[in-house]
């Protein structure tokens, strides 16, 4: 699908939801495995062909051909004006277009699977179903997997939540998953693909971390997506554990937000966490705030379930003692905190920072969900309780 294809999809997306009509859920989505990849390997489980595709991402060449599980090696060739390299024994071949390497000429297939590495020796292959994309940069490639909506969210719901969870938990996290996919198409247009396969978008792990469990639980929620009033698909947030309450978007990343990401008093795990750094290593890992030396971190607002809001960081710099202002979550990245739940307390130069959760806290906790579902809950009791004022729509 091309960036074009795309935005006409989301219009007619919209506008389909708008007087509610429902529409072929079979969307293709491109994820970035590999943004600077210079050499890599693949090979499939069945016969695949390696293309060139034109501007409009339509095939334009066949580049070669080749049987299952022969393997493919792709890398960057800074000597010649074609950047691509293409070989497979006894095969060879060049282009500087971009590639699909594709059991089919047609569409990704949810049975092909390939094989992935970035070393023709790495013990650490990892697998994906559809299809593969090669997009050449200035000094390098990227390795982009499109394949289908739902055959993703199997690489990914297995990824974020334990596939030994409750049922219901399971069908939580299937609806936000795929919510939260479908609400952030194009998101990384400037990289070249929709999401990343991580905690920056979602963990997607791919075929080899797919279960039975959680592949029922997306085939139980068959495209069922989040949509707020206007009938847009939410923001579906999600994260580990809340501690004594989720938090408002609003409160945590310092701007207006929708209404559905708000707090919710939910009691999930708190169990302590604490992270206890000398003022010198404090000092290190706040290099860029340019101290010589820190000698306290004292919170000056929370938010309304007391969470840290603003941070008042105090210390030597030229000229005397200084203060500078940080919200909790700028704190949080910085430090690697587990969240934004905590206290801190400096003594006998060191400070300690005590707190409960894990995560950002906007959005569904993980572990609310599960705590929800052994009590009873269903998924659709969840995802409101979570999202609060959205309602569930079919794709």
């Amino acid at each position: 699908m091309t960036k074009r294809d795309k935005y006409i999809f989301l219009f007619a997306f919209y506008s389909l939801l708008s007087v509610n009509v429902c529409f072929a859920k079979d969307l293709k989505i491109d994820i970035g495995l590999y943004d600077s990849s210079v050499r890599a390997y693949f090979s499939a489980d069945q016969n695949y062909s390696v293309f060139a595709l034109d501007a409009n991402g339509k095939i334009d060449e066949t580049l070669m051909k080749k049987g299952k599980e022969v393997q493919t090696l792709i890398r960057f060739g800074t000597k010649t004006n074609e950047k691509l390299i293409v070989a497979a024994e006894p095969d060879l071949a060049s282009s500087s277009k971009l590639l699909l390497l594709s059991c089919t000429d047609l569409e990704p297939q949810s049975d092909c699977i390939w094989t992935v590495k970035e070393n023709k020796f790495d013990n650490q292959e990892k697998k994906y179903r559809g299809s593969i994309l090669i997009k050449v940069n200035s000094k390098d490639f990227t390795i982009i997997n499109r394949l289908f909506l739902e055959d993703y969210l199997k690489g990914v719901v297995a990824s974020e939540m334990p596939a030994s969870w409750h049922k219901e938990a399971l069908k939580a996290q299937s609806v936000a998953a795929r919510t939260y996919t479908v609400s952030k198409l194009n998101r990384r247009a400037n990289l070249g693909y929709d999401l990343k396969p991580s905690v920056e978008d979602q963990v997607y792990l791919g075929v080899d971390n797919e279960h039975a469990s959680t592949n029922q639980a997306i085939k139980d929620t068959d495209g069922l997506i989040l949509v707020d009033k206007q009938n847009k698909p939410v923001e579906a947030y999600f994260f580990s554990r809340a501690g004594f309450s989720t938090a408002s978007a609003a409160d945590i990343w310092g701007t207006e937000h929708h209404a559905y990401l708000r707090s919710q008093s939910i009691q999930d795990d708190t169990s302590p966490w604490q992270m206890k750094l000398s003022l010198g290593d404090l000092n290190s890992r706040l290099n860029d705030l340019r101290f010589s030396s820190i000698k306290a971190v004292t919170i000056i607002n929370t938010t309304p379930e007391g969470r840290a809001k603003d941070i008042l960081i105090s210390g030597n710099k030229t000229g005397g003692l200084k203060h500078l202002k940080l919200n909790g979550e700028e704190l949080r990245h910085k430090l690697g905190l587990r969240s934004t739940f905590f206290t801190t307390e400096v003594l006998n130069n060191n400070i300690s920072f005590n707190g409960v959760g894990f995560g950002h806290g906007i959005g569904m906790s993980q572990h609310g969900a599960k705590k929800l579902a052994e009590e009873g809950k269903n998924f659709k009791q969840i995802l409101d309780l979570f999202y609060e004022g959205s309602s569930l729509v079919k794709l």
